[in-house]
C-alpha cells in the first residue's frame, strides 16, 4: 500500500494496490488512509480475505511434514476471524465495500473509481494454488 501511495504521490496517477487480507493487517491500513486524505493522492485498495494466511499454513506443512497440525488439519495462528477490516477508511472520507459474490465486482469496482480514496474487501475462497480449479 505504500508503494502505491508513493506512485501516486510522485506521477499524480491513480492507483490500486491489491494485497491479502494479513498484508492489509498489517501494512498499517491508519497510516495508509491518513498519508492519502493529507496528501489528496488517489490511491485505492483491494482486499482479496480468504480468512487466513495460508502462506504461513503452507510453510508449516512444508517444514513440519508429519505434525500434529498436519493431522488435524487445523494450523493455529494461521487462520483469522472475518471483520470489515477495510471499514476503518470511512474515517478519513473513504469509500468502503464488502464484495462476497464475484456478481457484484464489476459495480463495486465501478463504485470505487469515483473515490480518490476507497476499499474493496472481496471476500474469496481460501486454497492452495497448486488446487485444481476445475
Amino acid at each position: 500500500m505504500g508503494a502505491s501511495f508513493g506512485y501516486s504521490l510522485a506521477t499524480g496517477r491513480g492507483t490500486v494496490a491489491t494485497v491479502g487480507d494479513g498484508s492489509f493487517i498489517f501494512g498499517v491500513p491508519e497510516a495508509f488512509y491518513y498519508a492519502v486524505k493529507t496528501y489528496d493522492a488517489d490511491c485505492k485498495v483491494v482486499i482479496y480475505d480468504n480468512g487466513g494466511w495460508l502462506a504461513s499454513e503452507e510453510a508449516l506443512d512444508d517444514v513440519f511434514q508429519k505434525s500434529v497440525a498436519k493431522e488435524r488439519g487445523e494450523f493455529p495462528g494461521a487462520e483469522m476471524r472475518r471483520y470489515n477490516s477495510g471499514e476503518g477508511v470511512k474515517a478519513y472520507g473513504g469509500y468502503y465495500r464488502l464484495v462476497e459474490s464475484p456478481w457484484e465486482l464489476q459495480e463495486a469496482f465501478n463504485e470505487l473509481k469515483g473515490n480518490k480514496l476507497g476499499v474493496l474487501q472481496v471476500i474469496t475462497e481460501k486454497r492452495d494454488p497448486e488446487d485444481e480449479i476445475y
